[in-house]
């Protein structure tokens, strides 16, 4: 039997490849008649072209053939492959049809306008499973080649009522059976013995049967008489699993446990069905109640917080004379800023004229007189506390970011005698983000151990349009241990910046009163600083 199923197989598979190679000869020799009409209405098609070209998308390449010999071409959709080709005295037509054949392409005529898409296979419909079932007497009968075990199960379990639990491993696994009225039970070992698999139903649950790979070979049994011992050879456990979840189990068995046993999951019940030797199930069984415990749940709280102290103070007197008249302004609410034209400084030395007996005399046109007593200060404070929660040994991650595109022009130059220049551009994405990566670990003590990994990028300011900005990148990584709901400091970044100038006249600068009336004094301090906190939590 399993040498008649693998020849029907063989088959398929042969038919198969010989109508997908049908289907492509046809669709081919279809393009290649619709361009041999189109030539005759349009003969630019016939014409011969040359090109080359290196690296690029297949769609600029057919519009790049459309501009070079005035033809019309549309490419419906936006092909992602990228070609290098290099064709010479190549009439339009046959480069169409070659292109269609080596990249799956079709065309479609609207006069004198050629439509190129990607070639899309018919789909083809799948026949209904050819199940029966009789319920009258409970026999069955069917006849299937190359179906998924989850679709012949479910065929069968919606006809019979009878629950069949498969592995996840084991859900699209192509099965071929065939069998006349017969009943369940030898239904499901004749489909499990044609596929190299395993039926049987599980103790002490009705109408729930199960599918498995055969178990490794084992010595045979010896016979004896107690009918109960021969039961305890082959036996099946069912085993719900109360804190932890089914889905990675299997993982956490020993191989030397695993080997001599079939181990099935259960997603709907969250259940483990072991299949085996009594002996080895009980050990399996054993196991993984011991490990069947509460996980603890960690709650973490990664606080940032940068802090930023700018001062700054501008003191000086200056003086000058410019092209045009200058127009007296002052402003004192924050600060004195004060400028006077020439009329306003020729009428302040008219009225010290009159407290003494010194004739100061007249200023020059368009002199202006500038007085600054500036002082600024400023503190910055940003706190941001990403949470998150996981369970102990799993790693928690946190992303948060943004994305800058530029444009990215490519140039290329076809042809040689007389060579035609083409652009083209795509635009490109450059991210900054914050990631956090932490994973706890938590011991009997109530002590929990965190492995942190925390990278933070920012956009700078972007000093050529197109072009991409600069990024500055900050990067953490650390194992450190606290208390439960303790707070620790993981590390941070302190800089500071003490600045101080002055402007005046050489010499007269350097003296202590006159160098406020003859110069300017700017003096800056900014201290800034990042910390990074981590508390950590366990939930009960």
């Amino acid at each position: 039997m399993n040498r008649f199923i693998l020849l029907i197989l063989l088959f398929s598979f042969a038919l198969a490849d010989c109508l997908a190679e049908d289907r492509d000869s046809l669709r081919i020799a279809g393009v290649r008649a619709e361009m041999d009409s189109l030539c005759i209405r349009e003969p630019a098609f016939s014409e011969s072209v040359d090109i080359s070209v290196g690296q690029m998308r297949l769609s600029e390449l057919f519009r790049t053939i459309a501009k070079l010999k005035e033809v019309n071409l549309s490419v419906r959709d936006d092909f992602d492959c990228v070609v290098s080709c290099s064709f010479t005295s190549s009439r339009i037509d046959d480069l169409i049809v070659f292109l269609c054949r080596e990249y799956g392409l079709d065309i479609d005529i609207y006069g004198n306008i050629v439509s190129i898409f990607r070639y899309s296979a018919p789909v083809v419909p799948i026949p209904p499973l050819d199940i029966e079932y009789e319920a009258s007497d409970s026999l069955m009968s069917f006849s299937f080649s190359n179906r998924t075990l989850s679709e012949v199960t479910g065929c069968i379990m919606t006809r019979t009522g009878e629950n069949i639990i498969i592995s996840n491993d084991l859900r699209n696994l192509e099965v071929s059976a065939m069998a006349i009225r017969v009943s369940l039970a030898d239904a499901l070992e004749i489909i499990a013995e044609g596929n190299g698999l395993d039926a049987f139903p599980v103790q002490g649950r009705k109408k729930i049967w199960c599918l498995a790979r055969k178990v490794e070979s084992m010595p045979p049994p010896q016979r004896r008489r107690d009918e109960g011992y021969r039961e305890s050879i082959d036996t099946t456990v069912v085993l719900p699993l109360h804190y932890r979840s089914v889905g990675n189990i299997h993982d956490l068995i020993p191989e030397a446990m695993k080997k001599d046993v079939a181990l099935l999951t259960s997603d709907e019940m969250n259940s483990l069905i072991i299949h085996g030797k009594k002996m080895y199930t009980d050990a399996v069984k054993d196991y993984v109640s011991s490990i069947d415990v509460t996980i603890p749940l960690v709650s973490i709280d990664v606080m940032i917080v940068e802090t930023s102290r700018r001062f700054s103070r501008n003191v000086g007197l200056k003086a000058g004379r410019n092209s045009s008249s200058v127009e007296t302004s002052a402003s004192i609410g924050q600060g004195v800023d004060v400028v006077l034209g020439s009329a306003e400084v020729s009428s302040l030395l008219q009225k010290i004229d009159g407290f003494s007996n010194v004739n100061l005399g007249n200023v020059a046109d368009n002199l202006y007189l500038e007085l600054k007593l500036l002082e600024n200060r400023g503190d910055v404070k940003l706190e941001s506390t990403p949470k998150l929660a996981t369970l102990n040994g799993h790693k928690a991650s946190m992303s948060k970011g943004e994305t800058i595109y530029y444009k990215e022009i490519n140039t290329s130059y076809l042809g040689s005698q007389n060579p035609l220049q083409t652009s083209s551009y795509n635009w490109k994405s450059v991210d900054a983000d914050l990631t956090i990566d932490i994973t706890p670990h938590v011991s009997l003590d109530s002590l929990v151990t965190l492995e942190v990994d925390l990278s933070q990028s920012e956009f700078g300011t972007i000093k050529e349009e197109n072009a991409p900005p600069p990024i500055t990148k900050r990067s953490f990584k650390s194992i450190v241990r606290v208390a439960d709901g303790d707070v620790v400091l993981l590390g941070g970044l302190d800089s500071a910046l003490d600045s101080d100038s002055r402007d005046g006249l050489p010499w007269i600068a350097r003296v202590p009163v006159l160098r406020w009336i003859f110069g300017s004094h700017r003096r800056e301090k900014e201290d800034s600083r990042m910390s990074i906190f981590i508390r950590a939590e366990i939930v009960d």
